[in-house]
């Protein structure tokens, strides 16, 4: 007899994967390292690069006036994706698409609005229209934020002259959309694959293993699944009152394994010995401070020779501290948070 979660009604939708494909477009040319290092599977940095590397290519020429719109703030999220995707989401089926996306672009206020909102959420909202009407007070507002001078300068463009930056936007993302659909007519096979080896009760307990706070699916009347091809590691689930929508890149399996050797058994004698020595808990606030750090890094700040960085550096990778990826001829390496999230939750028994 099928399970209850396989007799759901299970839709596949286009549309939802593909405008996230669009946006990642966007979101990889302004954030690259931030990409690599958030949505890469480390169990193969290299062949992911190349693959990238080789996708982002065909999309490669963005104006640089772009970039408030893509911009990933310390929250991970982007302003694009918190005004103008996510909200619709719920929305997106087999009548919703690009075109009607598309018809939210000509309101110089609201989008302005919603700039303000995102870049300086202190601001009342009261006082936002005050703030979109006076140049000079916002320019003050800019000029006494913490942003660096990239955010500032875009910030101060933006607010004296909206419009050419909306209609370029407007433009550049009709162009893309050429391009990415002419890209999803070339490996529509993928999406197919993918869609016909999904198991629905598999990837749900997958799920669970991966994210402790994941959500059953037996709750929702309707599931829809839709498949990104440039996002290819992309595991995201939106929850609604009646129905889910999953956004599964089109390697998500093999992200799944990856995830799930992160959160590996944890072997408290192991990282006790990783830990004992001062120089390996230098390296971590190194790590820690830059976000990913190469062995010169190591070498110049702990006055380490290159044997006894790479000595303490594969002890910690063995620990599964630490990853790596490759930046040309460089391996950086970063912090493997969720090994550190695996470690408190083991001794939390200690309590």
């Amino acid at each position: 007899m099928e399970s209850d979660l396989q007799m759901k009604s299970i839709k596949f939708l286009r549309e939802p994967g593909y405008i996230y494909d669009l946006i990642f477009i966007f979101v990889y040319h302004f954030n690259r390292d931030h990409c690599l290092k958030h949505f890469m599977n480390y169990n193969k940095s290299e062949d992911e690069l190349n693959f990238f590397n080789a996708a982002m290519y065909e999309f490669s020429y963005i104006y640089d006036n772009l970039f408030l719109f893509f911009h990933i703030r310390e929250n991970g999220r982007c302003f694009f994706t918190t005004f103008y995707y996510e909200p619709l989401l719920k929305r997106f089926s087999d009548e919703f698409d690009f075109s009607k996306l598309m018809n939210i672009f000509w309101s110089d206020k609201e989008i302005a609005l919603n700039i303000l909102q995102y870049y300086f959420p202190s601001v009342e909202e009261k006082d936002h229209e005050f703030y979109c009407r006076s140049n000079l007070h916002t320019a003050q507002l800019i000029d006494e934020s913490d942003y660096d001078d990239r955010v500032k300068s875009k910030l101060f463009s933006f607010f004296a002259n909206p419009r050419p930056v909306i209609e370029k936007l407007h433009d550049s993302l009709i162009s893309m959309d050429l391009l990415l659909s002419k890209y999803y007519e070339r490996h529509i096979q993928t999406v197919t694959n993918v869609q016909n080896k999904i198991e629905i009760n598999n990837l749900a307990e997958d799920l669970k293993k991966i994210n402790n706070n994941s959500h059953s699916f037996d709750s929702f009347d309707d599931i829809y699944i839709s498949i990104c091809l440039l996002s290819k590691n992309c595991i995201y689930a939106f929850l609604y009152d009646n129905s889910t929508i999953l956004l599964l890149g089109y390697d998500y399996k093999d992200h799944i394994s990856f995830l799930k050797s992160q959160r590996e058994p944890v072997e408290l004698d192991e990282i006790a010995n990783v830990l004992s020595e001062k120089n390996r808990l230098d390296i971590l606030d190194i790590i820690l401070r830059k976000g990913e750090a190469s062995i010169k890094d190591f070498e110049n700040e702990l006055r380490l020779s290159a044997t006894n960085a790479y000595y303490h550096i594969t002890m910690m990778f063995k620990a599964n501290m630490i990853r790596s990826r490759n930046e040309g001829k460089t391996v950086l390496y970063s912090l493997n948070k969720n090994h550190f999230n695996a470690i408190i939750d083991h001794l939390k028994k200690y309590i």
